[in-house]
């Protein structure tokens, strides 16, 4: 089992993704030094991107560049994919001639950012930078939530039942009269989920329990905010693209 403390020093190497890019943009970016300091894949098209054998595996530190026009919207259908999966991939969008609308889509859709072109490439190369610390940010975050989710489906219902009294901050004998169950049960089962869990105090296990509920919720809520994609009553974002 992974510990936190681990995480960090166990980060895969950083990903760059130049998704249905033109040749100029991607020619300029191959001339920058990123393009030797990361592992960099092209791919033609939105489509093939998202029909990649790896697109599932593909959940690391990294930054997926794309291209947003007026007329082909697959962007949209690209970062709603990466959404629907949680990928830890941070996203910027290079909108051409796109629409105020297409800009606030993108943005509800998971874009970090949304960059109006033409762009100079030490702009793009900030913005490469800052997508990279959210990416490696999220990864870490998502691992951790998913590897306490992990946690929670070693317990039996019974050890739920008392985590749950737990959570709420009872003390044991509050726990015994709420389940009705011996004092000795509620400390037997208490330890049992710390041994599972391989936690040594109660804080830790509260802080594990409250990052596998965060994922247990997250993945119940995930259909209804993959489909949301109305822009009625949201705020319009700020970017370089909308100004």
């Amino acid at each position: 089992m992974t510990s936190f403390s681990s995480v960090h020093s166990n980060l895969p190497t950083e990903q760059v993704y130049l998704v249905g890019l033109s040749p100029s943009i991607i020619q300029a970016w191959c001339q920058t030094d990123h393009a030797t300091e990361f592992a960099t894949k092209v791919f033609p098209s939105v489509t093939d991107f998202i029909h990649d054998p790896n697109f599932y595996a593909y959940d690391r530190p990294g930054c997926l560049i794309t291209e947003l026009t007026h007329r082909d919207t697959q962007a949209l259908k690209l970062l709603k994919e990466l959404r629907a999966c949680k990928s830890s991939i941070a996203a910027i969008v290079l909108a051409r001639e796109a629409s105020i609308a297409q800009v606030v889509n993108a943005m509800q859709s998971g874009a970090l950012k949304v960059v109006e072109l033409p762009v100079e490439t030490p702009e793009l190369i900030d913005d490469f930078r800052c997508a990279l610390k959210v990416s490696k940010k999220t990864f870490v975050r998502r691992r951790r939530t998913r590897d306490a989710f992990r946690r929670l489906q070693l317990l039996t219902d019974r050890e739920r039942l008392v985590l749950d009294c737990v959570f709420e901050g009872l003390t044991n004998r509050e726990i015994a009269g709420r389940l009705d169950i011996g004092l000795r049960t509620v400390e037997l089962r208490r330890q049992s989920i710390k041994l599972k869990w391989g936690v040594n105090s109660t804080a830790e296990l509260v802080k594990v329990a409250m990052m596998a509920n965060s994922e247990e919720m997250e993945n119940q809520n995930q259909t209804a905010i993959s489909g949301h994609d109305e822009l009625d009553g949201l705020s319009q974002p700020t970017t370089d693209a909308a100004q």
